[in-house]
């Protein structure tokens, strides 16, 4: 059961290559992702869960990134911010929001799906973003990570 996840990644895999995203990242970061979410469905009901909700809130980004690579986008050079990286972020910054909502309306345990849940569309949003490069990887990740941890810490201390 918990390799049939595949059917879900490998395609999520192969859309950053329509963008143009190099094979080896793609195939590299396709694997990983696989890996873990194969990994986190296998060990219990909090990994599906998990899984399932990091990569839908992943794909934010990753649709994002499919979308500015249709219009002939890209990222601008490192250390520089464009379009492309702003985009990213706010689509991580999206993404981030929606982990934090799901795991705090989980009846799981909190800490632990949050941080599953971040991990999966981390990984998610950073196949996505591939294409653009480096800059949109870091801005999507860093915005997703970042979103998540800051509106988690007041949500956390309201519910207790």
């Amino acid at each position: 059961m918990a390799c049939r996840i595949a059917a879900v990644v490998a395609p999520l895999t192969l859309v950053p290559l329509a963008g143009g995203a190099s094979l080896a990242a793609c195939g590299c970061l396709g694997v990983a992702l696989f890996a873990m979410a194969a990994f986190l469905r296998w060990r219990d009901r909090v990994g599906v869960e998990a899984t399932r909700d990091g990569l839908l809130l992943g794909a934010v980004p990753l649709v994002a990134a499919l979308f500015l690579r249709g219009c002939d986008l890209e990222c601008a050079s490192l250390g520089a911010v464009g379009k492309a990286e702003l985009a990213c972020f706010v689509a991580g910054a999206v993404a981030g929001l929606g982990v934090t909502w799901r795991a705090l309306h989980s009846s799981a345990p909190r800490a632990r799906r949050w941080l599953l849940t971040l991990l999966v569309a981390s990984m998610t949003a950073a196949l996505g973003c591939a294409g653009l490069g480096i800059g949109g990887v870091l801005s999507a990740v860093i915005a997703l990570s970042l979103v998540a941890s800051v509106a988690w810490v007041p949500a956390v201390l309201r519910t207790r």
